[in-house]
């Protein structure tokens, strides 16, 4: 499998999770976003130059995201 990053795709070795994060009840109930309750799932993923990314899904839209890399 493979992933796109800054424009380019790169391949995917291996890969743990989900790890699922959302806002707590309390602070969902005061968002304005349009879908507050709505979790992410979030992934550790090795591509196939060694960068450990975490990146997410979007539960809403299905889509996957980087969101960072870590050192």
């Amino acid at each position: 499998s493979w992933i796109r990053w800054r424009g380019r795709e790169c391949g995917v070795r291996c890969g743990c999770g989900p790890e699922r994060l959302a806002l707590p009840w309390w602070e969902a109930q005061r968002s304005k976003s349009p879908s507050p309750n709505l979790a992410r799932d979030y992934y550790e993923v090795e591509d196939d130059q060694g960068r450990l990314l975490w990146v997410f899904r979007d539960r809403a839209t299905n889509e996957w995201f980087v969101h960072g890399l870590w050192a």
